[in-house]
């Protein structure tokens, strides 16, 4: 039977396929087409089919199936509605999704995106509990009062940042300084001597760890060397107003000894007018009606058993011409780096007459020799004295001796960061860590530092539980501020340029507590923020009581302008970082005396008279952390423009009515200055209102919850929200002058510097008030076009 027959293929008939099952030589293999629809086999398709001996399995014939029948709906459907149907069905999933989805803030957005685990609320509440729990300050105070020596203090510092898992850096700076060597007072009677002054204070039984320092004696930082013999005059707080009334009443004093009392002005100033009305040298001293109430003539019993003035304390201090010139004399504008730097004269930052502090006890024999001579200066305490002004007789001299020696010292400020989600907006918080003299200070550095130090601890505790800052936190212990702010002038002058770009505002410690009264100095701009944490802050650990409700009881939360001589001051007029000073003044009424810059500042007298449980410190740490949160929490900035330009507004308004009455007839004059006012007017009613509303606008608008949909509403809000900040952050930057103030180029600001005259405040529009006072028509002229491009920056950066 043939092959035929049989139904078998022969090779000869595979070979001859027209669609070979078995490859030909030399041909690639290729899959047996499917076969058309609508047409039928024949029975060697079929045959050929079951018979090839590398026909697919049953798993690959469905896959092919399955792609088979895609191919043909897509061949029957059109490209364009099958494109519809795709998008459609991407669109219904996503308003499913965006449906369910959870609505969130732009608050919450940003925590969650830079993973942050705590709520604000959160956040304040593990603060305010870890300072509530554990109250450190009085261990750190008294360590800072009885330190043996600055490299302790500084040691301790580092320690205790360290403890808390901080990473300290240390700057170092090599100021040039004088210390003292000598000081001697004594009277003469027909040139012989009848009477030594001790100059020391009587310690016994004060706490003061003094018994064992060095140098006990009083002097006067950077005061000149010499020895001056001479008739002396009394000059009561040696204003220019009490000068001119000894000149009126024709009062010899030039050539003379001037004693002049503590009070109004700083010690450098009192020292400068001196010097200007011809006086040889000058002693300075304490009068005890400058204390208040709490006197001896008013029943009082005098520190160490009561809480009046010691006879014996004074109060050493420094006499650089700091509102001027602050920090390093020898370095103006540049800090000083290394201990080899090329060194300018210090002359016109300094005095060139001797001065002293003395106490009570020392003045009075001296004070003595001047009763019933001359005019009567205003009234005072010190016994037996009735305030005349002199001069002494020509057989009654004093015999003044001041030597101290230049030297160049290492200081050391000391930095702690906490790095913020934002590049920039950084709170910065500082508080001085020296003293004059080893084992004094316990309001004065003491309180200062000990609060810094429990704020610390309080954001540490944060740290540990995952929390970072929107913006970046900073704290700082200054050194080497009693002799002229010399560590927080270094590090302005030393990060002058990042300070501008980045610092949001500066918070001052300096004397935390030195009494009862709570007090709070500060830059305008600062005052929504201050009422605000004070109402956040429980009084005494009250959880009745606010730290506002005490404050509205003592003075009417009653805001002042910055204090003159702080660092916060520097901050403000040299980079326009919007400072405050929040602290516990002396009330002058109940609180016992405090002895400013004396060996009778010890731990003893704080915790007899002004804070037996330290709860006026924890009060302090706890408001002054909850300020920094929200400072450095909240998404915008919590700055309000119009209090600051409604002060601004309110001086111009008094010096344009005196430059009309100084100047009548000058039209240029009044045409500049009613432009100036006017425009300044229109800056704090329209222009800073509407803003400030657009501020509130915004902040709570970033604690509204939108759905996801509202994705490009956030964004609209995110880029308001950094417009804003960016222009709060600027906005006192736009005062800075590059030229300063006319003699003091180190002040840049126009509308906020220390007081030219008195250097214990800030003067408001300082530039134009010293061109009016001095009646100097170029520089009112000069300060009034200053002040108006300024303004016209003002109107267009609030828009």
């Amino acid at each position: 039977m043939s092959d035929e027959d049989n139904g078998r293929v022969t090779p000869e008939q595979i070979e001859n396929e027209a669609t070979p099952l078995i490859a030909r030589d030399g041909d690639l293999y290729t899959p047996s087409p499917l076969p058309s629809y609508g047409r039928s086999l024949s029975t060697p398709d079929i045959l050929a089919s079951t018979r090839n001996p590398r026909a697919r399995p049953r798993s690959s014939t469905v896959s092919s199936m399955v792609s088979a029948s895609m191919e043909l709906v897509r061949s029957r459907l059109d490209k364009r509605k099958f494109g519809y149907l795709i998008l459609s069905s991407i669109f219904i999933y996503l308003v499913f999704v965006a449906a369910f989805a959870p609505r969130t803030s732009l608050s919450r957005d940003f925590r969650r995106w830079h993973g942050s685990k705590l709520t604000t609320s959160e956040v304040y509440r593990i603060f305010l509990d870890t300072l509530q729990e554990e109250n450190l300050t009085h261990k750190h105070l008294k360590h800072y009062s009885d330190m043996e020596s600055s490299a302790d203090s500084c040691q301790y510092t580092v320690e205790e940042f360290q403890k808390l898992d901080f990473e300290p850096k240390m700057h170092n700076y090599y100021p040039w300084v004088k210390i003292p060597e000598d000081t001697r007072v004594q009277l003469l009677q027909n040139g012989t001597s009848v009477w030594n002054a001790s100059l020391t204070e009587d310690v016994a039984g004060s706490g003061s760890a003094s018994e064992d320092s060095s140098f006990k004696k009083t002097f006067h930082s950077y005061s000149p060397d010499g020895e001056v013999t001479g008739s002396f005059v009394f000059c009561n707080y040696g204003s220019l107003d009490d000068y001119k009334l000894l000149l009126d009443h024709n009062i010899s004093i030039e050539g003379k000894v001037h004693i002049v009392r503590y009070g109004h002005l700083t010690a450098g100033i009192k020292v400068k007018n001196a010097e200007l009305y011809g006086a040889s040298s000058v002693l300075i001293y304490n009068d005890p009606y400058d204390d208040g109430l709490v006197t001896e003539r008013n029943g009082y019993k005098p520190f160490p058993e009561g809480p009046a003035r010691n006879p014996t304390s004074f109060e050493r201090d420094s006499v650089e011409y700091m509102f001027a010139f602050p920090g390093d004399p020898t370095s103006p504008d540049f800090p000083s780096k290394s201990q080899d730097i090329e060194r300018l004269s210090p002359a016109g930052k300094l005095p060139r007459i001797p001065s002293i502090p003395m106490s009570i006890n020392d003045i009075r024999p001296v004070l003595l020799k001047l009763k019933g001579r001359g005019i009567t200066l205003g009234k005072g305490n010190i016994d037996g004295f009735d305030y005349s002004s002199g001069p002494s007789d020509d057989s009654v001299k004093i015999n003044i001796l001041n030597k101290q020696k230049p030297a160049v010292i290492n200081i050391k400020d000391i930095v702690i960061e906490i790095p913020g989600i934002f590049s920039s907006g950084d709170i910065i918080i500082g508080a001085q860590r020296d003293s004059w003299v080893d084992g004094m200070g316990a309001s004065s550095p003491g309180s200062g530092s000990s609060v810094l130090l429990e704020v610390a601890r309080g954001l540490s505790k944060l740290k540990k539980r995952g929390w970072k800052p929107l913006r970046t936190i900073k704290l700082v212990s200054w050194d080497a501020e009693r002799y002229g702010m010399i560590g927080s002038t270094e590090y302005i002058e030393d990060f002058a340029t990042n300070l501008k770009k980045n610092a949001l505002v500066y918070i001052d410690l300096d004397t935390a507590v030195s009494g009862t009264k709570f007090q709070c100095n500060t830059n305008p701009l600062l005052e929504n923020v201050i009422i605000k944490a004070a109402k956040s802050t429980s009084f005494k650990s009250d959880e009745e009581w606010t730290l506002y409700d005490e404050w509205m009881r003592s003075n009417g939360a009653e805001i002042d302008t910055l204090k003159g001589m702080s660092s916060g001051a520097l901050f403000q007029s040299h980079l326009g970082v919007s400072s405050v000073n929040c602290g516990f003044t002396n009330n002058k009424e109940t609180d016992a005396v405090y002895h400013e810059n004396s060996f009778f500042d010890s731990h003893e007298w704080m915790e007899q008279f002004i804070d037996p449980k330290y709860k006026l410190h924890n009060t302090l740490a706890s408001f002054t952390g909850i300020m920094a949160l929200m400072l450095g929490e909240q998404e915008l900035n919590f700055l309000t423009i119009h209090p600051y330009v409604k002060d601004i507004h309110k001086r111009i308004l008094s010096l344009n009515a005196r430059i009309s009455e100084i100047f009548p007839h000058d039209n240029e004059l009044h045409h500049i200055a009613n432009t100036v006012e006017a425009l300044i007017g229109l800056a704090t009613w329209q222009d800073s209102v509407m803003f400030d509303k657009k501020v509130r606008e915004v902040y709570n608008a970033c604690f509204v919850d939108m759905p996801i949909w509202a994705g490009f509403s956030k964004l609209k809000l995110y880029i308001s929200l950094h417009r804003l900040n960016t222009k709060l952050k600027n906005f006192d930057k736009i005062f800075l002058t590059q030229h300063g103030l006319s003699e003091r180029s180190w002040m840049k600001h126009s509308l906020l510097a220390p007081s030219k005259y008195d250097g214990l405040t800030c003067d408001i529009l300082p530039g134009l008030h010293e061109a009016v006072v001095e009646m100097n028509r170029r520089d009112v002229l000069s300060e009034l076009e200053i002040l108006l491009t300024q303004f016209e920056n003002v109107r267009a950066l609030l828009k």
